[in-house]
């Protein structure tokens, strides 16, 4: 007697089939969830980058009443740039509504001069050249920060100078 494959049977092997393609959804998304959080962290690490080659290129003054005071003089800078997944800078908001485009917030910190206790050990105003007086480098931190749904994400570059 030949025998078919029944109703139930069908309905059963379905079941299972949409279980599975339910599953490998959710991994897509999850897996694109993590590709753009991936992306938006090298993006930011990379505007901290090019923050930090610019204030080195630029060069720390050794003007003897301020050390490096014309990096010392960007400390408290705050700027907000735009970058899309083509890696063009914008410096201004876009006009049109772009997923693509993210928003980030640029922040300097230069010490001296400190907010707070946070010199640290060893201290950052410590003569380099074994100088006495005052110190002879200033350290120099570039948060770059973005929101990440309703969480602000930030990545962090540091690096001292000196004339």
């Amino acid at each position: 007697m030949k025998r078919g494959v029944t109703f139930v049977e069908v309905m059963i092997s379905m079941a299972i089939a949409s279980v599975g393609i339910t599953g490998a959804a959710g991994l897509v998304m999850a897996s694109s969830t993590v590709v753009r959080r991936t992306q938006a962290r090298a993006q930011a690490q990379e505007l901290a980058q090019r923050e930090l080659e610019g204030l080195v290129a630029r060069g720390c003054l050794p003007d003897p009443s301020a050390w490096c005071s014309n990096i010392t003089a960007l400390d408290g800078r705050s700027t907000r740039v735009w970058l899309g997944v083509d890696s063009e800078l914008l410096t201004v908001a876009p006009t049109q509504p772009d997923p693509s485009v993210r928003e980030y917030r640029v922040d300097l910190d230069v010490d001296p001069p400190y907010e707070g206790t946070e010199r640290g050990f060893p201290r950052i105003e410590r003569p380099l050249d074994g100088a006495t007086g005052r110190g002879s480098a200033v350290n120099v931190r570039v948060t770059v920060s973005w929101l990440e749904g309703q969480r602000r994400q930030a990545a962090v570059l540091q690096t001292r100078m000196a004339p």
